[in-house]
């Protein structure tokens, strides 16, 4: 028998938490307050070889237990994606400078300024320099989001074009916005 470790909120939730819980305030009677109460099951790998739990509390703040913190990684990538995905997908798009040609000229401004710092050169650079485990970790978050997304077809709205999200996607700096 596997044992399964539950990782403390701290650990890896902290901004997960945070983040469904002010989209639940921002969006009150939307889909993420119905999560309150609930409790899921997911498997990780084809066949079912690694399985997590996704608990939600009376505030719809969710838990994620599993065996290692890449299996903890992954569920917050998933939980991210059912949560927040179009919010995510928009900062993605934007940080990778090509925004304008997939949502129209309101974004050219913010591409500009992301060609100007040169956040590709970088953002090649930063993932590179990341630890082989701090990746694996950025892979399972991206993974979990992935999966998430590719479940629900409504994921995204308007903003699925972005996907896959990759690990270069969740190593851009954070910039000041050029819009106002």
């Amino acid at each position: 028998m596997t044992q399964t470790r539950v990782f403390p909120r701290r650990f890896v939730l902290r901004a997960a938490a945070g983040t469904a819980a002010a989209t639940m305030m921002a969006n009150s009677g939307s889909a993420v307050a119905s999560l309150a109460g609930q409790q899921w099951q997911l498997t990780r790998e084809p066949g079912g070889a690694r399985h997590l739990k996704v608990g939600w509390d009376e505030w719809a703040v969710p838990t994620v237990s599993a065996k290692d913190e890449f299996d903890v990684t992954y569920g917050v990538g998933y939980v991210q994606a059912r949560t927040n995905a179009r919010e995510i997908l928009d900062i993605y798009g934007r940080a990778r400078g090509g925004a304008a040609a997939l949502w129209g000229p309101d974004y050219l401004a913010e591409d500009e300024f992301t060609i100007q710092l040169g956040l590709h050169t970088k953002t090649d650079l930063w993932t590179r320099a990341q630890k082989p485990k701090t990746l694996a970790r950025v892979r399972a978050f991206c993974e979990g989001f992935n999966a998430a997304c590719s479940e629900n077809a409504e994921l995204g709205g308007d903003r699925r074009e972005i996907l896959p999200v990759t690990p270069r996607d969740i190593d851009r700096r954070p910039t000041c916005s050029a819009r106002g």
